[in-house]
């Protein structure tokens, strides 16, 4: 019985119980078996009636047991169907004998003869569908002539039991009728309370002037509302919210207007709002009409917005996996239809009583007048239970044609706020599909991504705590919109002294300190230089040699700095470096390839890297590749990640920097994608084949265990000519489609991989080159525009956008050129600031106003103590001098642990989180005492114990080995 029964009725005479539940289709048993129990053999099922739309409610015999009758309901209407129950008290012996079997152990002749015998000679007397109701209980008169049903809409139908006619329809008690609705300004003065501190102006400002937004105000319906924003200019130029400061008056007394700058409704007509503050004044035109007009409320764009305000749907309460005491809703709301018929169809409609709608489960609980786990939401008679009520009242409707939120508009934006304590109101104006745009800042969500700089509360009012940038992010029934609050505090004695800048990027950085008030710090020194600009391009410290050698240059500083950054880029030890990332982001570990396919994957990449292959190239070879992964490496990828959905995260994540994992059971909460566009983008890899290799592979196999069998290891990797992915929740085909528009090159006949290839690589996707020049710009500066690396969202927005957008473009315009963008960085007077700071800048962390300190990554950290002692390395299984940089894979360990213990990636996701550079207790003892460093300091033929032999003067020996250092 799939899903639960919700009724079930006894037969007068024989030992049968009718059943009706979540399948929709009544089913009649004996109850007393006839045959040996097997579990899972269903053998007392008798009769099967045909399916009823929704969940069957209702199921009553007459009292002869001559015929029953079902009542079922489904998105608010209803059936009655009435059945012949001449049904044999036993089952044949044919019959029995395959009822004897487990349901997973008969035949498909035994399957169709035994459902051949459930389902014939059923005789349906009558069959009514009813519009306006979901039916809930059934009885038969005393004679069996009358079939009596009722349901969700409180009415009694009496029907002819002998063809199901209607014979009366009545109301058995009054029914309560839908308040009144009073205006949101009514609702405000007796309801709504709030609480608002004294503010003033920032510190040693005046006001120039007073700006109201929007210009022109205009409120339809006693519901509606319009959330104004009062700027003030400063003397300074700079802006200030005095929302919450001004005097608001309505000439006309037609609205209201609460302390928050809430603008509601009173009466038609027409006025003018002013607002008043130390003698300065500003208007704007208001508009009020259709008070008297019934709103006729909406699901889509009423009531849900008020679930996800009241957080009924959030992941903590009824929105979470598995619901919240047995009650479940889509996760903020994704599935409408779900969401209804949780509320109008599930246990005969508790939950919503249209007869009744005060008695209603859904207010009881919310306003606390029962037991609720999530405590009172709302109060009776507030504008959200009003919303609510009606909904019940007018049948608690879906209407799917319902025009839907397509985009929201925050502001201010950027607002930047002087001092500390101080507020900004915030604003959001929905745009549904019609064209139509609500304000709905009341109902939105506006979140601080930096809670230390920024705080918001329900009202959308923003208040700072220290200086800082604090992202915001403001959504509302799927649709999502960001801004960044900066909080400047005291900058008293500040003075902007224009930097110099080398290059675009230090344009677009000198721009940034200037708004937030920077100065930033000098170049650094070329000791400091030198050793930067080695250990990010190549993973190693500078020769003495070589240090000594660029010191005693004389040419000038940007000259030679530039030249050296040209030398380093493109050689060897460049292409080790940077050919070790890509394994990290490509996996490469021997428990997925094996230590022969580990080694020539990584061969593969470190040949792109020293070929210095465009990057979109680069791309389209790996999503693209086909064969065997002994022939063609690339297709190593594809071995790794096996099937279609975590091909399809992997994919989106390396090359987009987007997380699509978050929105597979549900719509992303707080992105833009939908559970839709997940397995969308996921059928483009449904019909990728991996078959074993049987020339290269032979018998050899890669892991295994009792749960996952072992791997061939060489596997062809190949386009199937069908393959589909379903959707987790329809159960649908999902056919591929791209989650946003990017103009690419369509070719005829193409595979579906390299249609996404194309579409993912194009030059005019959003994300493929902004993603990678924020990873070269965090790799390189130490932190990234936008941060984590690999964490593209709204919510997220970049520190610097001008400076990303400009890298895009430059990226773009380069062919994809890895190394010029590197080259692009590096030679920027931003990159090669010193690590000091001034006391305008030394609580930036974000800005690159200053270097930041660095911890080494384990490799570097590695090679680095190798290449400063001059020892030669002994890694285990691979030859003496190999640097950690080059190896295989992560299968190569160090006895101590050295590179795991220092945060080397494990290599099982494409995440730079894999990546650890803290300095925790074990990383710091193996510094101080591990073998690692103890063996080569130790090394009686490394490069200090030469050096001590060679140097007898002490002070000239320590300036030597602080040069290796």
């Amino acid at each position: 019985l799939k899903g639960g029964i919700a009724a079930i009725d006894r037969h007068p005479k024989h030992e049968h119980i009718l059943v009706g539940g979540s399948d929709g289709a009544p089913q009649l048993f004996r109850i007393f078996r006839q045959t040996k129990r097997v579990i899972g053999d269903n053998a007392n099922l008798l009769k099967k009636f045909p399916e009823m739309p929704g969940r069957v409610f209702g199921v009553r015999f007459n009292k002869e047991g001559t015929s029953f009758a079902a009542g079922s309901s489904l998105d608010g209407k209803g059936q009655i169907a009435i059945f012949a129950a001449n049904v044999p008290e036993n089952a044949p012996d044919d019959i029995k004998k395959i009822q004897a079997k487990r349901t997973r152990d008969r035949n498909a002749g035994e399957i169709q003869k035994l459902d051949k015998f459930l389902t014939s000679g059923v005789k349906e007397i009558a069959k009514v569908d009813i519009s306006d109701s979901g039916i809930y209980a059934l009885a038969f008169s005393p004679d069996g002539k009358t079939l009596a049903a009722t349901g969700s809409d409180g009415h009694i139908r009496l029907l002819n039991a002998a063809n199901g006619k209607e014979i009366k329809k009545f109301l058995p008690v009054t029914l309560s009728k839908p308040d009144k609705q009073k205006t949101v300004a009514q609702e405000e003065i007796s309801i709504l309370k709030e609480n608002i501190n004294s503010e003033s102006l920032p510190k040693g400002f005046s006001l120039s002037k007073i700006i109201i937004e929007p210009k022109q105000i205009e409120l339809t319906g006693s519901s509606d509302y319009t959330q104004i924003l009062i700027t003030a200019l400063l003397n300074n130029g700079a802006r200030a919210d005095v929302t919450r400061m001004v005097k608001i008056t309505t000439k006309g007394s037609i609205a209201a207007a609460s302390p928050r700058g809430k603008i509601t409704p009173i009466k038609d007509g027409k006025g003018i709002l002013v607002a008043e503050i130390n003698g300065l004044k500003a208007d704007v035109p208001i508009t009020v009409k259709g008070i008297s007009i019934e709103k006729q409320i909406d699901y889509v764009q009423d009531v849900m917005p008020v679930l996800s305000k009241l957080g009924c749907n959030t992941g903590t309460c009824h929105g979470s996996k598995d619901g919240r005491n047995g009650f479940k809703l889509s996760l903020r709301g994704y599935d409408p239809i779900y969401d209804v018929r949780a509320f109008t169809d599930e246990l005969a409609s508790r939950r919503v009583n249209i007869a009744s709608p005060a008695d209603s489960l859904m207010l009881l609980k919310a306003t606390g007048a029962v037991p609720h786990e999530g405590g009172q939401v709302t109060k009776p008679g507030s504008k959200y239970y009003q919303v609510l009520h009606e909904w019940i009242a007018n049948g608690a409707k879906l209407d799917l044609k319902s025009d839907r939120v397509t985009s929201i508009m925050l502001s201010p934006q950027n607002p930047v706020i002087q001092n500390i304590g101080g507020k900004q109101q915030m604003r959001i104006i929905a745009t549904y599909s019609n064209g139509a745009k609500r304000d709905v800042t009341a109902e939105s969500f506006i979140e601080s991504g930096n809670t230390d700089v920024a705080k918001t509360d329900e009202g959308g009012l923003v208040t700072v705590e220290r200086r800082g940038e604090a992202a915001v992010l403001a959504r509302f029934e799927g649709a999502y919109a960001a801004t960044t609050v900066t909080a400047m505090g005291d900058r008293t004695g500040f003075q902007w002294e224009k930097p110099v800048a080398w290059s675009q990027i230090d344009v677009f950085t000198a721009d940034k300190w200037k708004r937030m008030k920077i100065e930033p710090s000098g170049l650094c020194s070329d000791t400091d230089f030198i050793r930067r600009v080695h250990l990010d391009l190549t993973g190693l410290p500078p020769n003495p040699e070589v240090v000594k050698k660029f010191l005693a240059d004389k040419r000038d500083t940007q000259t030679k700095r530039d030249e050296l950054i040209d030398q380093l880029i493109g050689n060897d030890d460049y292409v080790d470096h940077w050919a070790n990332k890509w394994a990290d982001l490509l996996q490469v570990n021997r428990k997925f390839l094996g230590a022969e396919g580990a080694k020539a994957f990584r061969e593969w990449i470190r040949n792109e890297v020293k070929m210095n292959t465009p990057y979109d190239e680069f791309a389209r070879k790996i999503i693209t590749a086909s064969g065997s992964n002994k022939t063609n490496p690339a297709a190593s990828y594809y071995k790794i990640l096996r099937t279609p959905d975590i091909i399809m995260e992997n994919t989106t994540h390396l090359w987009l920097a987007t997380r699509f994992n978050c929105n597979k059971c549900h719509d992303h909460p707080f992105e833009r994608w939908t559970q839709d566009q997940y397995y969308e983008t996921a059928a483009f890899f449904a019909q990728v084949g991996l078959k074993k290799d049987e020339k290269n592979s032979g018998k050899r196999t890669i892991g295994g265990t009792a749960v996952e069998g072992k791997k061939p290891l060489y596997e062809e990797i190949y386009d199937k000519p069908n393959g589909d992915i379903k959707h987790e929740r329809t159960g649908a085909v999902a056919a591929p489609q791209f989650p946003f528009e990017a103009e690419y090159p369509k070719k005829e006949k193409s595979t579906r991989r390299q249609n996404l290839a194309a579409w993912m690589t194009s030059s005019d996707n959003q994300y493929f080159a902004k993603s990678y020049v924020n990873r070269l710009w965090g790799y390189l500066l130490g932190v990234g525009i936008i941060e984590p690396l690999d964490d593209i969202r709204a919510g997220n927005p970049p520190t610097n956008p001008e400076l990303l957008d400009w890298l895009t473009a430059e990226f773009i315009k380069s062919g994809f050129n890895v190394r010029h963008m590197v080259k692009t960085i590096c030679k920027s007077r931003t990159y090669q600031l010193s690590i000091s700071t001034n006391q305008w800048n030394e609580d930036d962390t974000t800005n690159y106003s200053h270097a930041l300190p660095r911890r080494l990554p384990a490799e570097v950290l590695f090679d680095a103590i190798y290449h400063a002692t001059g020892a030669e390395t002994k890694i285990p299984g691979v030859a003496a001098g190999t640097r950690a940089a080059a190896l295989p894979d992560v299968g190569v360990r160090l006895p101590d642990g050295f590179l795991g213990t220092l945060g080397r990636p494990a290599r099982e996701s494409a995440c730079e989180c894999e990546r650890v550079n803290g300095l925790q207790l074990g990383p710091i003892m193996a510094l101080i005492t591990g073998p690692t460093v103890d063996t080569a300091i130790s090394d009686p033929k490394n490069a200090i114990a030469k050096l001590v032999a060679e140097q007898t003067d002490d002070a000239k020996l320590i300036n030597e080995l602080y040069l290796r250092i």
